[in-house]
This record gives structure tokens, sequence and C-alpha cells, in this order.
């Protein structure tokens, strides 16, 4: 692995974003044109808000792989970000179809709805947020929860409205 992806990681990681953005960018330079860091340039550029810079990172991640789920789902939080709701639900819808297990892209896809006003969509996509989350809790421990999907629903609603 290129020295600068490592540094770029570890500054991520300090959320350093612009000592991040800058090692990714020798990275580059350097060879290093995978999808992989322009997702990790693409995500410290989001943090400090310079929303085009990180969604040409994104589409250059996707250019590079076209079944990049983890690109698709951080795209869509730029539109999100930007108001441009069905733009993100289909980024969002993207990185699910991609990756039917990726909880994070179900969940901004219920506040995509929220945002909308579309109660039932967001229902549906929470739904399936506690599915995978069940599935993955019960698998390791073998404990269950006993309120119903409806009141988890609820529940992560009440939360996604704080936000």
């Amino acid at each position: 692995m290129n020295e600068w992806i490592g540094k770029g990681k570890e500054y991520l990681a300090q959320k350093d974003y612009h000592k991040s953005i800058d090692a990714f960018s020798k990275a580059i330079e350097e060879g290093e044109n995978t999808p992989e860091v322009h997702l990790s340039r693409g995500i410290a550029y989001f943090m400090i808000s310079d929303y085009e810079k990180a969604k040409a990172d994104f589409n250059q991640a996707i250019q590079l792989n076209p079944d990049y789920s983890r690109a698709y789902y951080s795209r869509g939080l730029i539109f999100y970000s930007l108001k441009e709701y069905w733009k993100a639900v289909s980024d969002f819808d993207k990185a699910v179809k991609l990756n039917p297990k990726y909880g994070a892209a179900y969940l901004a896809k219920a506040k995509v709805y929220m945002a909308l006003g579309k109660e039932e969509k967001v229902d549906e996509n929470l739904k399936m947020v506690i599915r995978l989350g069940e599935a993955r809790f019960q698998s390791s421990c073998n404990v269950y929860d006993s309120r119903t999907i409806e009141e988890k629903v609820q529940e992560l609603k009440q939360s996604l409205k704080k936000d």
C-alpha cells in the first residue's frame, strides 16, 4: 500500500480532513488511481462540505468500479445534503441493489422519504434496517428483542426526527 494512502486514512480517522485530502491527492498523483482512494478523499471533502469535489471523487470511484455500493451510498449522501432527494433515492437504491444487506443505505433512504413526507416508504426502509440489524445481532448473540417491528419503527422514526 502506498504510504500516502495510509497517511490519508490516518488523517481521516483523526478528522484532519485537509491533511487527509492532501495525502490521498498525493497517492493519486503517484498512480494510486483506485476507487477506494477516490472514495476516501471524497469522504474527506464531504466532511468539510465541499460537495462538488466530493461528488467528483464519488463519480470517479463509480467510473472505476460501477459495482462499488459505498460510492453510490456516499454520493447519495451528497444529494441528500443538497436536498436533491430523488437523486439521493436513486443512489441509495443502487447501493442496496449491489449490496442488499447495506443497512446504512436503507436508513438513509428512510431519512429521504421522511423529508419527502412519504410515510409508507419510511416504514418500509426502517423495517429493512431493523431486520438486517436483528439478523446480525441474533446470529451473534442469540438474544431476541420482544418488541414488534412496528414498535421499533416508531422508535427509529422518533430518533430520525431529532436529527
